[in-house]
This record gives structure tokens, sequence and C-alpha cells, in this order.
């Protein structure tokens, strides 16, 4: 009888089904998350006793995080592998969650939610992509990834749904601790993920990483200054215009 912990060793043809199924999961509670807080900001906002630009900037927050770091995370994937980055963003995904659902303030709200499950959401988001274009192949891969982005354009009206739901019946809290539970399925699930990185490995291009998602990440550090260090807007009109610097310095370096 095969091993349970050495079973990704051992995949078959129908095994690539399952890890399907785990990584279509993963991307499935990413896009909830986006969504299913925008339908408790009433709740959130009496418990926490703050302000809605602070909550908006939260959610706006999770989905910067994720773009900014799409491009880091992909490339370490294809350098240490998928596989790896899968497992440690449902980690980070799951702790971030557990943090955001336990605050108190606003502040550790965003330190979960916008920071550290947006970290792990990243990360689930590009090597869930990769794993697939790994395990399929042909008319199999179209199907894969058809299946994935039903999935992901499904999950988008369900979030709504499940928040309004849990924030109903149990609590906002809720809509973030199921977010641990299903990082959990999905840590046991990836026995059914082969490992794999990038077949052209080439050198790490650290000044092209660092310039494609610093505009981003300034974006990110602007609404933090003007919605939680309440600083003045003109002191912000600073950070964006070296944030379109940034921007513009790629664009040409991309073009040369």
């Amino acid at each position: 009888m095969v091993n349970y912990m050495n079973l990704s060793k051992f995949a078959t043809d129908k095994y690539r089904w399952y890890a399907l199924v785990v990584l279509a999961l993963a991307i499935a509670i990413v896009i909830i998350d986006n969504t299913v807080l925008n339908v408790a900001i009433p709740y959130i906002l009496r418990d926490l006793h703050t302000s809605f630009d602070s909550i908006q900037w939260v959610i706006s927050g999770y989905a910067l995080i994720i773009a900014t770091l799409l491009i880091i995370f992909g490339r370490l994937g294809d350098t240490y592998g998928r596989k790896k980055i899968f497992l440690l963003g449902a980690v980070f995904f799951a702790v971030g969650s557990f943090i955001a659902s336990i605050s108190q303030n606003v502040y550790i709200l965003f330190l979960g939610e916008a920071f550290i499950e947006a970290i792990g959401a990243a990360m689930l988001t590009t090597s869930s992509l990769s794993l697939i274009a790994s395990e399929f192949q042909g008319k199999e891969r179209a199907v894969a990834f058809g299946i994935w982005g039903s999935v992901a354009g499904g999950s988008a009206s369900v979030g709504p749904l499940l928040g309004g739901f849990l924030t109903t019946y149990y609590s906002w809290r809720w809509s973030l601790r199921i977010n641990v539970v299903v990082a959990l399925i999905a840590i046991i699930g990836s026995v059914f993920i082969q490992e794999s990185k990038g077949e052209n490995q080439r050198k790490f291009d650290f000044l092209g990483t660092f310039l494609s998602s610093a505009g981003l990440f300034l974006h990110w550090i602007t609404g933090i200054n003007v919605v939680f260090i309440k600083s003045s807007i003109n002191n912000s009109l600073h950070i964006w215009a070296l944030s379109s610097f940034i921007g513009t310095f790629c664009i040409d370096r991309k073009q040369a």
C-alpha cells in the first residue's frame, strides 16, 4: 500500500484531477475572500469602531498586495518549486485569516487581511496556475484551465452570498475563519500535487522584479499614509509621483 505522505511521488493520471480540485479550491477562497467582507462592512464598523475609509482600504489593500507580488512569487516558484510556494501560501493564508478573525481593531484586521493573508493569496494564485500548466498537457490543459477559470468567476458571485449568510446567522468573523478550514484542506490535498519548476532556469532578475513591483507597493503605502497615519494629501502625492516615475522607468527598461 502506498504511504500517504509519499502519495505525490506516485501520482497517476487520476490524481491529476484530484490535484485540480485542490488548486480550484485554492483560487476559490482567494476570490471569495476579496468579496466576502463587502456585505459585512456595517458590522465591522460597529465592532471595531473605525471609519468606512479604513475598512475600504483593508479590502483594496488585499487586492493590491496580490497584484504586487504575483510576478515575484511566480518567479520564485519557477526557481525553487511551485508546490512549495503553494503550501507556503496556504499557511500564510490560514494564519492571516485567523489573525484577522480575532482582530479587536482595524490595525490588526489590516495586518491579517491586507498583508499576511494577501501574501498567501498571491502565492496561491500564481502557483495554482503554474501547477495546472505543469500537470496537464494538450486538450486536458485547456479543460483544466477552463475549470479553474469557471471556479474563479463563480467564486466572485458566491462571496457576497456566503458573507451575507455568515454575517447574518453567525458573525462577520466566520467569513474569515472559514478560510482557515479551507486552507488546511488545501494543505492536506496537496499530496495529489506533483512538484514542478521552470524548465529554463535563468538567473533571478532582482532589479526587474523590484521595479515591476515597487510602483504598486508604493500605492499600497500611500493608502496606509492617508487612511491610518492621517498624513496630509500633499505628502501622499509625493509617493504617487514616485510610483508613476518607477512605472515609467519599468516601461523604458522593457523597451530598451
